[in-house]
């Protein structure tokens, strides 16, 4: 009986810091959207775009929704690569003038 009490407790430990990784991800993720965000709100050229979304997985920032301009996508993508802990940058933006 102790054997199982013992594997149970494993397994909900376990289970808990699986949880708690999943939410510190969660964090990092919204931190970085968030950090990008301000840097595209803070840039001139772009602070008047409001039609760019923007989404993180881990070290990964995704681009996508609608600009104006060829050099406007490339600016967003510089942007968000500019931002601490970003890595790679997958532009899914649209040009439409």
């Amino acid at each position: 009986i102790m054997l199982t009490a013992s594997a149970c407790t494993e397994r909900q430990e376990r289970s808990a810091e699986r949880t708690a990784d999943s939410a510190g991800r969660s964090v990092d993720n919204a931190a970085t959207t968030t950090a990008v965000k301000t840097k595209l709100a803070a840039d001139v050229r772009l602070s008047t775009l409001t039609s760019i979304d923007v989404d993180s997985n881990g070290s990964t920032v995704t681009l996508s929704g609608r600009v104006p301009t060829d050099d406007d996508k490339r600016r967003a993508e510089e942007v968000a690569r500019s931002v601490d802990g970003v890595a790679r940058v997958v532009n899914n933006l649209v040009v439409q003038p």
